[in-house]
């Protein structure tokens, strides 16, 4: 039974026994149990089978479906399935699928379709732009600002473009062709201006590292240091070719690049000011005004240590500091004890101005306890007499005596 192909898998049992009952290889299976058990196991892979050739049966048809409709003319996008049907009814290919096959074929057939005529499409306007593009680059005055209409009418009246395809073209064709030529002329211009950018960019580089170069050679000759400034030094670097090669360049400027310096060495200087403040704190040395260069570079010689590394320059600029700053101390202090005798003073005259009523002994003679020098011309103490004498010779004179601001008394002359 497993090699003929007479039986199908559907065949009722009792039709195969007297169709092979006959066959000497019958008897093989002695009882009738064993023989359906037999039969029951082959019509289930018999079965089996047909399903499987039956649908593989299937599938080349609808592959063969397919493959006609795809190469039909008549296929296009837009077809409707009942005029494809009427057009292929009677041909063997369309009638070996099922009707409820057919429809989902066509719709694949017509996407398959759809899909190789747009490549088709995409095919010719590629070879069709790459003709005009080859015509473009023909034109010898063809740039990046070369305009539409200029390249239209340059492209047309050379003498290959009514030859192949172009001369079927749209202008909507030409005029992409253009605009890729126009964009790959654009792509290219970029491309050179900013190589140039580039080296412009190297070359501003190389100036600002050559005029660093002339600020460090002008530091260390003690031109440049932390209190310079600009208008001071531009006399100097303004005719050195360094600087002349920074003008106009992109990025920081020598003025930027010579405050940069002057920051750096004001830092450095602040920091050598403590250095320095910190070795005079350990030294012997109360720095006054009187303090001179000599035993200011004493006291530090003597510290040792970090100063050191202070440079000559900044060992200047930071004694001129200091000595201005005790200058100012000795200053205040001067104006203080001014001041200080000053008010002593007024205190003095606001005390006596108080106690004039006091010291009024007579109103006709308007004269007060008179404070005058004794007849000791060496001394320039006033002391009160031990009595008032009204004839005496001062009192005699007549005139008004001011003492200390204070009016009432009588002077001579």
């Amino acid at each position: 039974m497993s090699d003929t192909r007479a039986f199908a898998g559907c065949i009722a049992a009792a039709q195969v026994m007297r169709a092979v009952m006959l066959d000497p290889r019958y008897t093989a299976l002695p009882k009738m149990g064993e023989k359906k058990q037999f039969w029951n196991a082959w019509k289930a892979k018999r079965a089996k089978e047909e399903r499987e050739e039956a649908r593989q049966q299937l599938v080349a048809a609808r592959e063969a479906l397919l493959e006609l409709l795809t190469s039909s003319e008549e296929v296009v996008p837009g077809s409707r399935f009942r005029d494809i049907e009427r057009r292929f009814r009677d041909d063997p290919i369309f009638q070996a699928v099922p009707d409820r096959d057919r429809a989902d074929v066509f719709e694949d057939a017509l996407a398959r379709r759809t899909q190789l005529l747009k490549e088709a499409q995409l095919a010719r306007e590629a070879r069709l732009q790459e003709q005009l593009v080859t015509l473009f680059g023909q034109l010898p005055a063809f740039d990046f600002a070369t305009t539409w209409e200029e390249a239209e009418a340059a492209v047309r009246q050379l003498p290959n473009f009514g030859e192949g395809e172009v001369a079927g073209a749209e202008r909507l064709a030409v005029l992409q062709a253009w605009e890729v030529c126009s964009r790959a002329a654009m792509d290219t211009q970029l491309e050179r201006m900013s190589g140039l950018r580039d080296e412009q960019r190297h070359a501003d580089r190389l100036a600002r590292d050559a005029f660093v170069a002339l600020l460090e050679e002008m530091e260390r000759g003690g031109q440049l240091h932390a209190q310079c400034t600009w208008r001071e030094l531009y006399p100097t670097v303004s005719n050195d070719r360094r600087y002349t090669d920074l003008l106009g360049a992109e990025g920081s400027t020598a003025l930027d690049l010579f405050k940069l310096r002057v920051e750096t060495l004001a830092d450095a200087l602040h920091s050598q000011k403590k250095t320095v403040a910190a070795a005079l704190a350990s030294s012997s040395l109360a720095f006054d005004h009187t303090t001179t260069v000599e035993v200011f570079l004493g006291a530090l010689a003597e510290a040792g240590g970090a100063v050191e590394d202070v440079a000559p320059l900044n060992l200047k600029f930071i004694f001129e500091a200091l000595h201005e700053r005790a200058e100012e101390r000795e200053a205040d202090r001067v104006r203080h004890e001014r001041r200080a005798a000053e008010k002593r003073a007024e205190a003095f005259r606001r005390m006596l101005y108080k106690a004039r009523k006091t010291l009024v002994t007579q109103r006709s003679l308007s004269v007060a306890l008179l404070y005058h020098p004794m007849s000791d011309p060496n001394t320039d103490l006033l002391c009160p007499p031990p009595l008032i004498n009204t004839n005496h010779p001062w009192l005699q004179t007549g005139k008004r005596l001011h003492v200390g601001g204070i009016p009432g008394g009588f002077c001579r002359q």
